[in-house]
């Protein structure tokens, strides 16, 4: 395995364009396979917001069309890495990946009917100026100071050594709490953090201090936007990271020390997280502005696991005391005066190389986080919430299975304001509300990720409305937000229920919920449809897709040769104005239930949306959906279903078509009135998808089958008033489950090979 990260100008010299101009950085990869079965390489692995062929060379080709478009495409196409890698040879190519200007962190991930094996190589701009370049990490600790520990006893009694807080340089004030600890290999740690869109940080200097300002006036995102040094083991960050939100004003960014403690020979590293919820004026940073952070540091802390227990590389986590509690009638301060508040609790987060699954996470029986602090409100201050549960649960959504039920509402304009005060659809933000009823026999712990994987934090929310001159009002809804959020910091108890809202991005009149309750090896999804008042035929619709075929209706199939052969006769395409064949093909074919596979795609980005129709089995599609990103440009590809009378064994069957616009990400903004032509190359939007949804946890059984019709390179199929597309004529088959599922166990059928 080899990789290399061109220069911008080694990038321009290669493609005869410049690539950076358009946020976009080639990375060349050899593969060399020596081993008796062939392998497939899944960019998505590398960079879940990879570039296609056809959109890369649309952005260097303004009319969209004409024969520099066409040479780019050609260009572009021969330097394209192509899988399978057969045994016996080498493949190499480019994968055209989001510029990353600090340094590139390359994760390959390369699978097999076999196995899967995965590969971290790290690169450096040696002109970004990083935390992690002033740091010698050989020298940190000589070997004598180590402090080497083989169990979780002796390791919690090490960690308990380390002070509550970072500081100034000095040492003489305290600034933010120390409340994260990593435990593992940095080829393990930091592709996580990777595949999760956490970027470096650069040190305060002339031109990232010119950057942050214009990005703040702006409003725009900085994807390695500074962070202020602290202090800790006596000197500052070793490592600084964050993931960027909507603009500068918000992110998640953390801060990393190389401890002298090893748990079993792998390296731990102690850290500082907190979220930041906006920016004000400050004359004690060299920017003129420093970020407010939300006060309630633990949300953060929480967040972070959420996010990284998606990544396929936690295992393990613990809760261990050493900060301290804060009441957030009392509140610390850190070095700038923003106030927190803490439960007292560090999480230890253990990492390894064997991709697991959600239900393969161990939640160790350490110390247990409390309930958020500010639930504690100050009458005086604020009021008890609004909120008439009893109505939403009349009207909620619920379903139950394992001793467990689960219910959610979406609110309407009205009720979000007379419950929260505030005008939540002027931020585009929508609040659903969810139960959960554990009368299991074991804790539990909701993941609101799996709701929306960008959802925002109570204080996020509030600090958004917040007035000039009005603290006491500013409270009372910080307050009467964090009250009414779901609880979601302390398990749910056997016996117990509990409630509250998410606050989640995109509004939607209707929507598919995905609920993941996660205990200790242990895991569950269930997935609702919930509406708006008002909302109700876009719910009955998707209830109707959701709900079985007649039984009369049904092709009832037990085995794969049968399934295969009933795939390939489907019809081709869908179709449109002038014929059976004069649509797009039908190239996916998904076999589950709705509340399967739904969380499979909002878990990589994918929203309802209501798209330009396609006809096939005599109807628009049941379903539509495009991948959407709030904060970090998405892939464009949409995908139709439709839901046939197939079952295989309990299961149904879905067929779908995937496409992407022709220019993707780099359309014009009159595209929403003017819908743009589609990519001819096809296969490019479906695989894309298909890597997308194997990191989804989701995926059990992969395969491919005729019946798109091939057409070949250089020839389209299409008429003059169709979309014109080359195809190499498969559909892809993903069988889908509830049952969380990692990258190592998903399984193959045995049926046509790419």
């Amino acid at each position: 395995m080899t990789v290399a990260v061109p220069t911008m100008d080694e990038a321009k010299t290669i493609y005869g364009v410049d690539l950076a101009e358009k946020q976009m950085q080639p990375v060349w990869i050899e593969v060399r396979n020596d081993a008796a079965a062939p392998y497939w390489f899944l960019p998505a692995g590398l960079d879940p917001q990879y570039f296609s062929i056809s959109e890369a060379a649309f952005a260097f080709d303004a009319a969209g069309s004409g024969g520099s478009g066409r040479t780019l495409d050609e260009r572009f196409t021969r330097l394209q890495f192509r899988n399978p890698i057969m045994p016996g040879t080498i493949v190499s190519g480019f994968v055209l990946t989001n510029l990353d200007e600090a340094h590139k962190a390359v994760d390959i991930d390369l699978v097999s009917r076999q196995d899967t094996k995965s590969f971290t190589f790290f690169t450096s701009d040696p002109t970004f100026r990083a935390d992690f370049k002033r740091v010698d990490f050989a020298a940190l600790h000589a070997s004598d100071a180590l402090i080497e520990t083989e169990n979780d006893e002796e390791l919690r009694r090490a960690l308990a050594q380390f002070p509550c807080c970072t500081t100034n340089k000095d040492g003489t004030e305290n600034g933010d709490p120390l409340n994260l600890v990593l435990v593992g290999r940095d080829s393990d740690i930091f592709p996580a953090m990777i595949r999760r869109n956490w970027n470096a940080t650069e040190i305060i200097g002339l031109g990232s201090v010119w950057r942050t300002v214009g990005s703040f006036f702006q409003g725009s995102r900085y994807r390695y936007s500074p962070i202020s040094s602290l202090y800790a083991l006596g000197r500052p960050q070793d490592i600084g990271v964050q993931k960027v939100r909507g603009s500068i004003h918000e992110r998640n960014h953390m801060r990393f020390w190389l401890s002298p403690i090893r748990f079993r020979g792998m390296p731990v590293w102690i850290g500082q997280i907190s979220r930041d919820i906006g920016v004000k004026f400050t004359l004690k940073s060299p920017t003129i502005s420093t970020h407010v952070i939300d006060p309630d540091v633990d949300e953060a802390r929480r967040y972070l696991m959420e996010d990284l227990a998606y990544s396929q590389a936690l295992q393990r986590i613990g809760f261990i005391k050493g900060v301290g509690e804060s009441d957030p009638n009392a509140p610390r301060t850190n070095l700038v005066g923003d106030p927190y508040h803490t439960d007292g609790l560090r999480a230890v987060l253990f990492f390894g190389p064997r991709p697991s699954s959600l239900a393969d996470l161990e939640l160790l029986d350490w110390d247990l986080p409390k309930p958020p602090l500010t639930s504690l409100r100050d009458p005086a201050v604020a009021g008890p919430p609004s909120c008439d549960c009893a109505a939403l649960r009349a009207r909620a959504s619920t379903k139950a299975a394992d001793g467990i039920r689960v219910s959610g509402a979406l609110l309407s304009a009205e009720e979000s304001r007379a419950i929260f005060g505030i005008d939540l659809a002027q931020r585009d933000v929508q609040a659903v509300w969810v139960e959960v009823v554990n009368h299991a026999d074991r804790r539990l712990v909701f993941l609101p990720s799996s709701v929306d994987p960008e959802y925002f934090a109570p204080l996020e929310v509030a600090f958004a409305y917040h007035r000039m001159f009005s603290d006491a009002a500013n409270a009372g809804l910080d307050q009467r937000l964090q009250a009414l959020n779901f609880n979601s910091r302390a398990p749910i108890l056997p016996g117990t229920t509990v409630s509250g809202f998410v606050f989640t991005s995109h509004p939607q009149p209707a929507r598919v919920v995905d609920i993941d309750l996660i205990s200790r090896r242990w895991s569950r999804s269930f997935s609702i449809i919930v509406h708006e008042p008002g909302g109700e035929k876009r719910r009955e619709r998707l209830e109707r897709a959701a709900g079985p075929s007649p039984v009369a209706e049904r092709i009832r199939i037990g085995d794969e040769d049968r399934l295969r052969a009933v795939l390939e006769a489907l019809p081709c395409c869908t179709v449109g104005g002038t014929g059976p064949a004069s649509g797009l093909p039908l190239n996916l074919v998904v076999i589950g239930d709705l509340d399967a596979w739904i969380p499979a795609f909002v878990r990589r980005g994918y929203h309802e949306a209501m798209i330009a129709p396609q006809h096939a089995f005599g109807r628009t599609q049941d379903i539509a959906g495009e991948k959407q990103g709030v904060w970090v440009p998405a892939q464009p590809q949409a995908v139709r279903l439709w839901r046939t009378s197939i079952q295989y064994g309990d299961k149904p069957v879905w067929v779908a078509q995937v496409s992407a616009p022709l220019g993707g990400r780099f359309l014009n903004s009159d595209a929403a009135t003017n819908p743009p032509a589609i990519a001819p190359q096809l296969d490019d939007a479906r695989d894309a998808l298909i890597q997308d949804l194997l990191y989804s946890q989701a995926v059990t059984k992969l395969g491919f089958v005729k019946g798109a019709g091939l057409v070949e390179p250089g020839l389209t199929r299409g008429t003059s008033d169709a979309p014109r597309y080359q195809t190499d004529g498969l559909r892809a088959v993903l069988v889908v489950d509830r049952r969380p599922v990692a990258l190592s166990q998903i399984l193959f059928f045995n049926w046509e090979r790419r």
